[in-house]
């Protein structure tokens, strides 16, 4: 079974649209919602949507931050297989079927926006630059393999959880975390690859991310 971790934050007006993609674009899979007491009643949309379905499961925090609710969502996870997405809509369901079947022959598989077949779509320039000139420079800081150290999708077997110092990884209110879980995996020597996704631009809410802000924040992460 795969686990999709959907961390949440006034995510009301498409939540229900997301999860009712994934549940139709895979089998045997559960969605874990992991809310930070979102004011706009985020967990309780949920709830009520889907009331009767077993396959999602909502966990509703005091505490604050991406990081941390992405290894709550892990850590009570019931599938052999965790994949880590955005609740907002942004990457296609269509996905997690071809990054489930990559996943019988490698451990870690990591979508990117920035190999052949993928993209940014709905997004400034500026946004676009900024976000494939950093992750250039963190690839060739660290000494990385993978093209896209920021793109928020990421499919990789459970098992590998408990060989990665979780407390010093899921740490930031933001998406800083993505650069060191990817670090830690790339030590562990797991077998690795990437597929190319599409990532498109929010349709309703508001997004979090600061194109000035969170690029630093990253950078210090990665130094």
């Amino acid at each position: 079974m795969i686990s999709v971790i959907l961390p949440t934050y006034n995510e009301r007006e498409g939540i229900v649209g997301v999860i009712q993609d994934i549940l139709k674009a895979s089998q045997n899979l559960e969605v874990l919602v992991v809310d930070d007491s979102s004011p706009d009643e985020t967990a309780q949309v949920v709830k009520t949507a889907f009331k009767d379905d077993l396959r999602v499961r909502v966990i509703v925090r005091q505490e604050k931050g991406l990081a941390s609710a992405v290894r709550r969502g892990i850590e009570e996870s019931k599938g052999e297989t965790v994949l880590i997405t955005d609740a907002d809509g942004n990457y296609d369901a269509k996905y997690i079927q071809p990054a489930r079947q990559l996943l019988k022959s490698f451990d870690v598989v990591n979508g990117s926006r920035y190999m052949k077949g993928g993209s940014m779509l709905g997004f400034s320039k500026t946004h676009y630059w900024g976000s494939r000139i950093f992750n250039f420079a963190v690839r060739r800081l660290l000494g990385m393999k993978t093209t896209d150290h920021t793109s928020g999708f990421l499919v990789f077997k459970k098992e590998l959880f408990s060989r990665l110092e979780a407390a010093k990884i899921f740490r930031g209110f933001h998406g800083e975390y993505n650069v060191e879980l990817l670090y830690a995996l790339q030590k562990l020597k797991v077998n690795q690859t990437e597929m190319p996704v599409v990532c498109r631009a929010r349709k309703w809410g508001k997004s979090k991310t600061s194109l000035i802000r969170h690029p630093l924040i990253y950078t210090l992460k990665a130094l």
